[in-house]
């Protein structure tokens, strides 16, 4: 009897060490799993402030882009109204009613 004792007590110190060694590949795994969350986070952290700027970027060019638009349709007007006020004046020329701007007079 007292050597069945022995063995058991043997049996229970080898899954003893066995389940210690165990725990310490899950401590290494668990480690291991928080450095990768970590390493993640860092990560993701790094994406948004990328984002963020990338997104200001893209912000200033859009007011650059409806600023150069207003411009431009600005300009567009003016070249509009000046062509039919040309084509007016054209039209007035060729009637014989002129009525566009006097001819300047030069002074000395």
């Amino acid at each position: 009897e007292a050597s069945s004792f022995d063995e058991r007590t043997e049996e229970l110190k080898s899954e003893v060490a066995r389940l210690e060694e165990e725990k310490k590949e899950l401590e290494v795994a668990l480690a291991n799993r928080d450095q990768q969350i970590e390493f993640i986070i860092q990560k993701s952290h790094e994406l948004f402030a990328e984002v963020d700027q990338q997104l200001m970027k893209l912000r200033h060019t859009e007011s650059t882009l409806l600023s150069v638009n207003d411009e431009l349709r600005t300009r567009l007007a003016r070249f509009e109204k000046a062509e039919g006020d040309a084509c007016t004046y054209d039209d007035d020329f060729a009637a014989g009613t002129e009525s566009g701007p006097a001819t300047p007079v030069l002074q000395d």
